[in-house]
């Protein structure tokens, strides 16, 4: 910013016109020199600015104008604190995990190998994620989506559940089911695991109803079991199930009070 301020009083008149955003390429606007030159600038991916390849080999920006590349900004990532943790978690509870990027495939290799992720993809456009996420779907499988970039809305909308965390862009926190407030990762895995625990507890409170109903039922329309005590055994079945639903609340604290 100290640069693009100091180049702007170094060289007054100069002005950007026609400012565009292109999705998963970059931006791109019209400049006016003082001295009446034009030309175009791109900010953006490699391929959107003209060049066969990066110049660099990690994730990057590079900027070009109408005469070709001027400069490049290559960005250093390092995964979450608990990025390793959560994909084992992940993995522990059966779930096959792929990591899908923009960056260049090398970038993205590197960063699946310092999470635990084997599965990586790297410059991947949006299209590219979205139709990812419908072959998956169309071969049976259901899809988690976790992502909290502009590119990533489309994927967030499709899969059949979708996190985003409380930093992500607004596109991404509205397209997704689930917004994540903090930044640890292991969220995701321990909602997974809640969510499986809610689905059986559902099942044997089914299954329960379903026992006593088909037992109590025609007992009570022989007459083989007084009126009264047909009675009691369904409110003592109703409380069974209320009481076997509230051991959920102890799951759903444990996820909230994750630090």
């Amino acid at each position: 910013v100290a640069a693009a301020e100091a180049e702007a009083a170094a060289c007054p008149g100069a002005s950007l016109s026609q400012v565009r955003e292109l999705a998963g390429q970059g931006v791109q606007a019209r400049l006016v020199t003082a001295e009446g030159g034009e030309t175009t600038l791109r900010l953006g991916s490699a391929a959107f600015c003209g060049l066969p390849e990066s110049p660099v080999d990690g994730p990057a920006s590079h900027l070009a104008d109408d005469q070709g590349w001027l400069a490049s900004f290559e960005f250093r990532e390092d995964v979450r604190d608990d990025a390793r943790a959560a994909i084992d978690a992940l993995h522990a509870g059966g779930l096959r995990v792929r990591l899908l990027s923009g960056d260049r495939s090398q970038a993205a290799a590197r960063v699946g190998a310092l999470a635990g992720i084997d599965d990586t993809r790297g410059d991947c456009s949006p299209a590219d994620k979205l139709a990812a996420l419908q072959r998956a779907q169309q071969d049976g499988q259901r899809v988690a989506m976790v992502g909290d970039g502009l590119n990533d809305g489309p994927v967030l909308a499709g899969a059949n559940v979708s996190f985003a965390f409380g930093r992500a862009v607004p596109l991404a926190r509205a397209q997704s089911d689930f917004v994540v407030l903090g930044d640890r990762l292991l969220l995701v895995a321990k909602t997974q695991r809640q969510a499986r625990r809610t689905m059986r507890i559902v099942r044997q409170n089914l299954a329960w109803a379903a026992a006593y109903n088909a037992i109590g039922v025609p007992l009570a329309m022989m007459g083989w079991v007084q009126a009264w005590l047909a009675g009691l055994g369904m409110a003592a079945s109703s409380l069974l199930v209320v009481l076997n639903a509230l051991r959920l609340s102890s799951g759903a604290r444990a996820v909230s009070e994750e630090p």
